[in-house]
């Protein structure tokens, strides 16, 4: 969950800063998990130099973890779906699909890579791949106003074309 939330800041270029977690628990749930939970959350967050500073513990019946998020970017320089240009090129920043075998559960947010490409200057929009490539291109070209051609063998992929365009869950860069 933390990831997702880190993965989100560096699509816009910008550096981690602070997140809140709201955990989700029943009273039956092992106190060494929510434990375990709050260790993974604080080294990735130390990592990439976030901090941890508050959220909320409820009760319910199953577990879930809420996060929310900030990072810091220089004014005006945040790289936004709506800020594709035509002639730009399409590159994603590793190998997508196959996420359901686990990759969706353990990824590295990347968050150096954003920041490198903001500091570029060579990038005009960006974002992360949730929804699979499909659908999150299709979120910039809409935004931006322009379209794309795709060769379905400069696409770098985990098994299928199906799945490199449809699966999601890849946490690379768009």
């Amino acid at each position: 969950a933390a990831g997702r939330v880190l993965s989100d800041i560096a699509a816009m270029g910008a550096k981690p800063q602070w997140l809140l977690v709201n955990v989700v628990t029943s009273p039956e749930q092992d106190f060494k998990t929510i434990e375990k939970i709050y260790d993974g959350i604080n080294a990735l967050c130390h990592r990439f130099g976030a901090t941890v500073v508050g959220g909320d513990l409820a009760q319910g019946p199953c577990l879930e973890l809420h996060m929310f998020g900030t990072g810091t970017v220089p004014s005006g320089q945040a790289l936004l779906r709506s800020s594709a240009k035509p002639g730009d090129c399409i590159f994603v920043t590793g190998p997508l699909g196959c996420s359901i075998q686990g990759k969706h559960l353990d990824f590295v947010p990347q968050v150096e890579e954003g920041t490198f490409l903001r500091e570029t200057g060579l990038v005009n929009a960006m974002m992360d791949i949730s929804d699979g490539l499909a659908t999150d291109l299709r979120h910039i070209l809409k935004q931006s106003g322009v379209g794309a051609m795709l060769d379905a063998n400069d696409i770098p992929m985990e098994g299928t074309l199906d799945e490199a365009l449809y699966d999601g869950e890849d946490f690379e860069l768009l």
